[in-house]
């Protein structure tokens, strides 16, 4: 889940994840290229994933591709 959308400037991405792993969060824009690309460590549980933007990247449409070595997910964000 990704939250607020549309947002602004920054956004949150809450991962539940059922042990500790490597994830890799991917940032793509709506003509598929990379804006930007992290890797980061879910702990088991609740895990609260911050991005802040600012005014560095245009308004539109953004997905993010999360990918652990057993789970993929995409979720579409809006940039007002």
């Amino acid at each position: 889940k990704a939250y607020p959308n549309p947002f602004y400037q920054s956004f949150s991405m809450v991962v539940y994840a059922n042990a500790q792993k490597l994830a890799s969060i991917t940032l793509t824009d709506a003509m598929g290229r990379k804006v930007m690309e992290r890797t980061v460590t879910l702990n088991k549980g609740s895990n609260d994933i911050q991005f802040k933007l600012g005014d560095q990247y245009p308004a539109g449409i953004y997905i993010i591709n999360l990918t652990t070595n057993n789970f993929q997910k995409h979720l579409r964000m809006v940039k007002k």
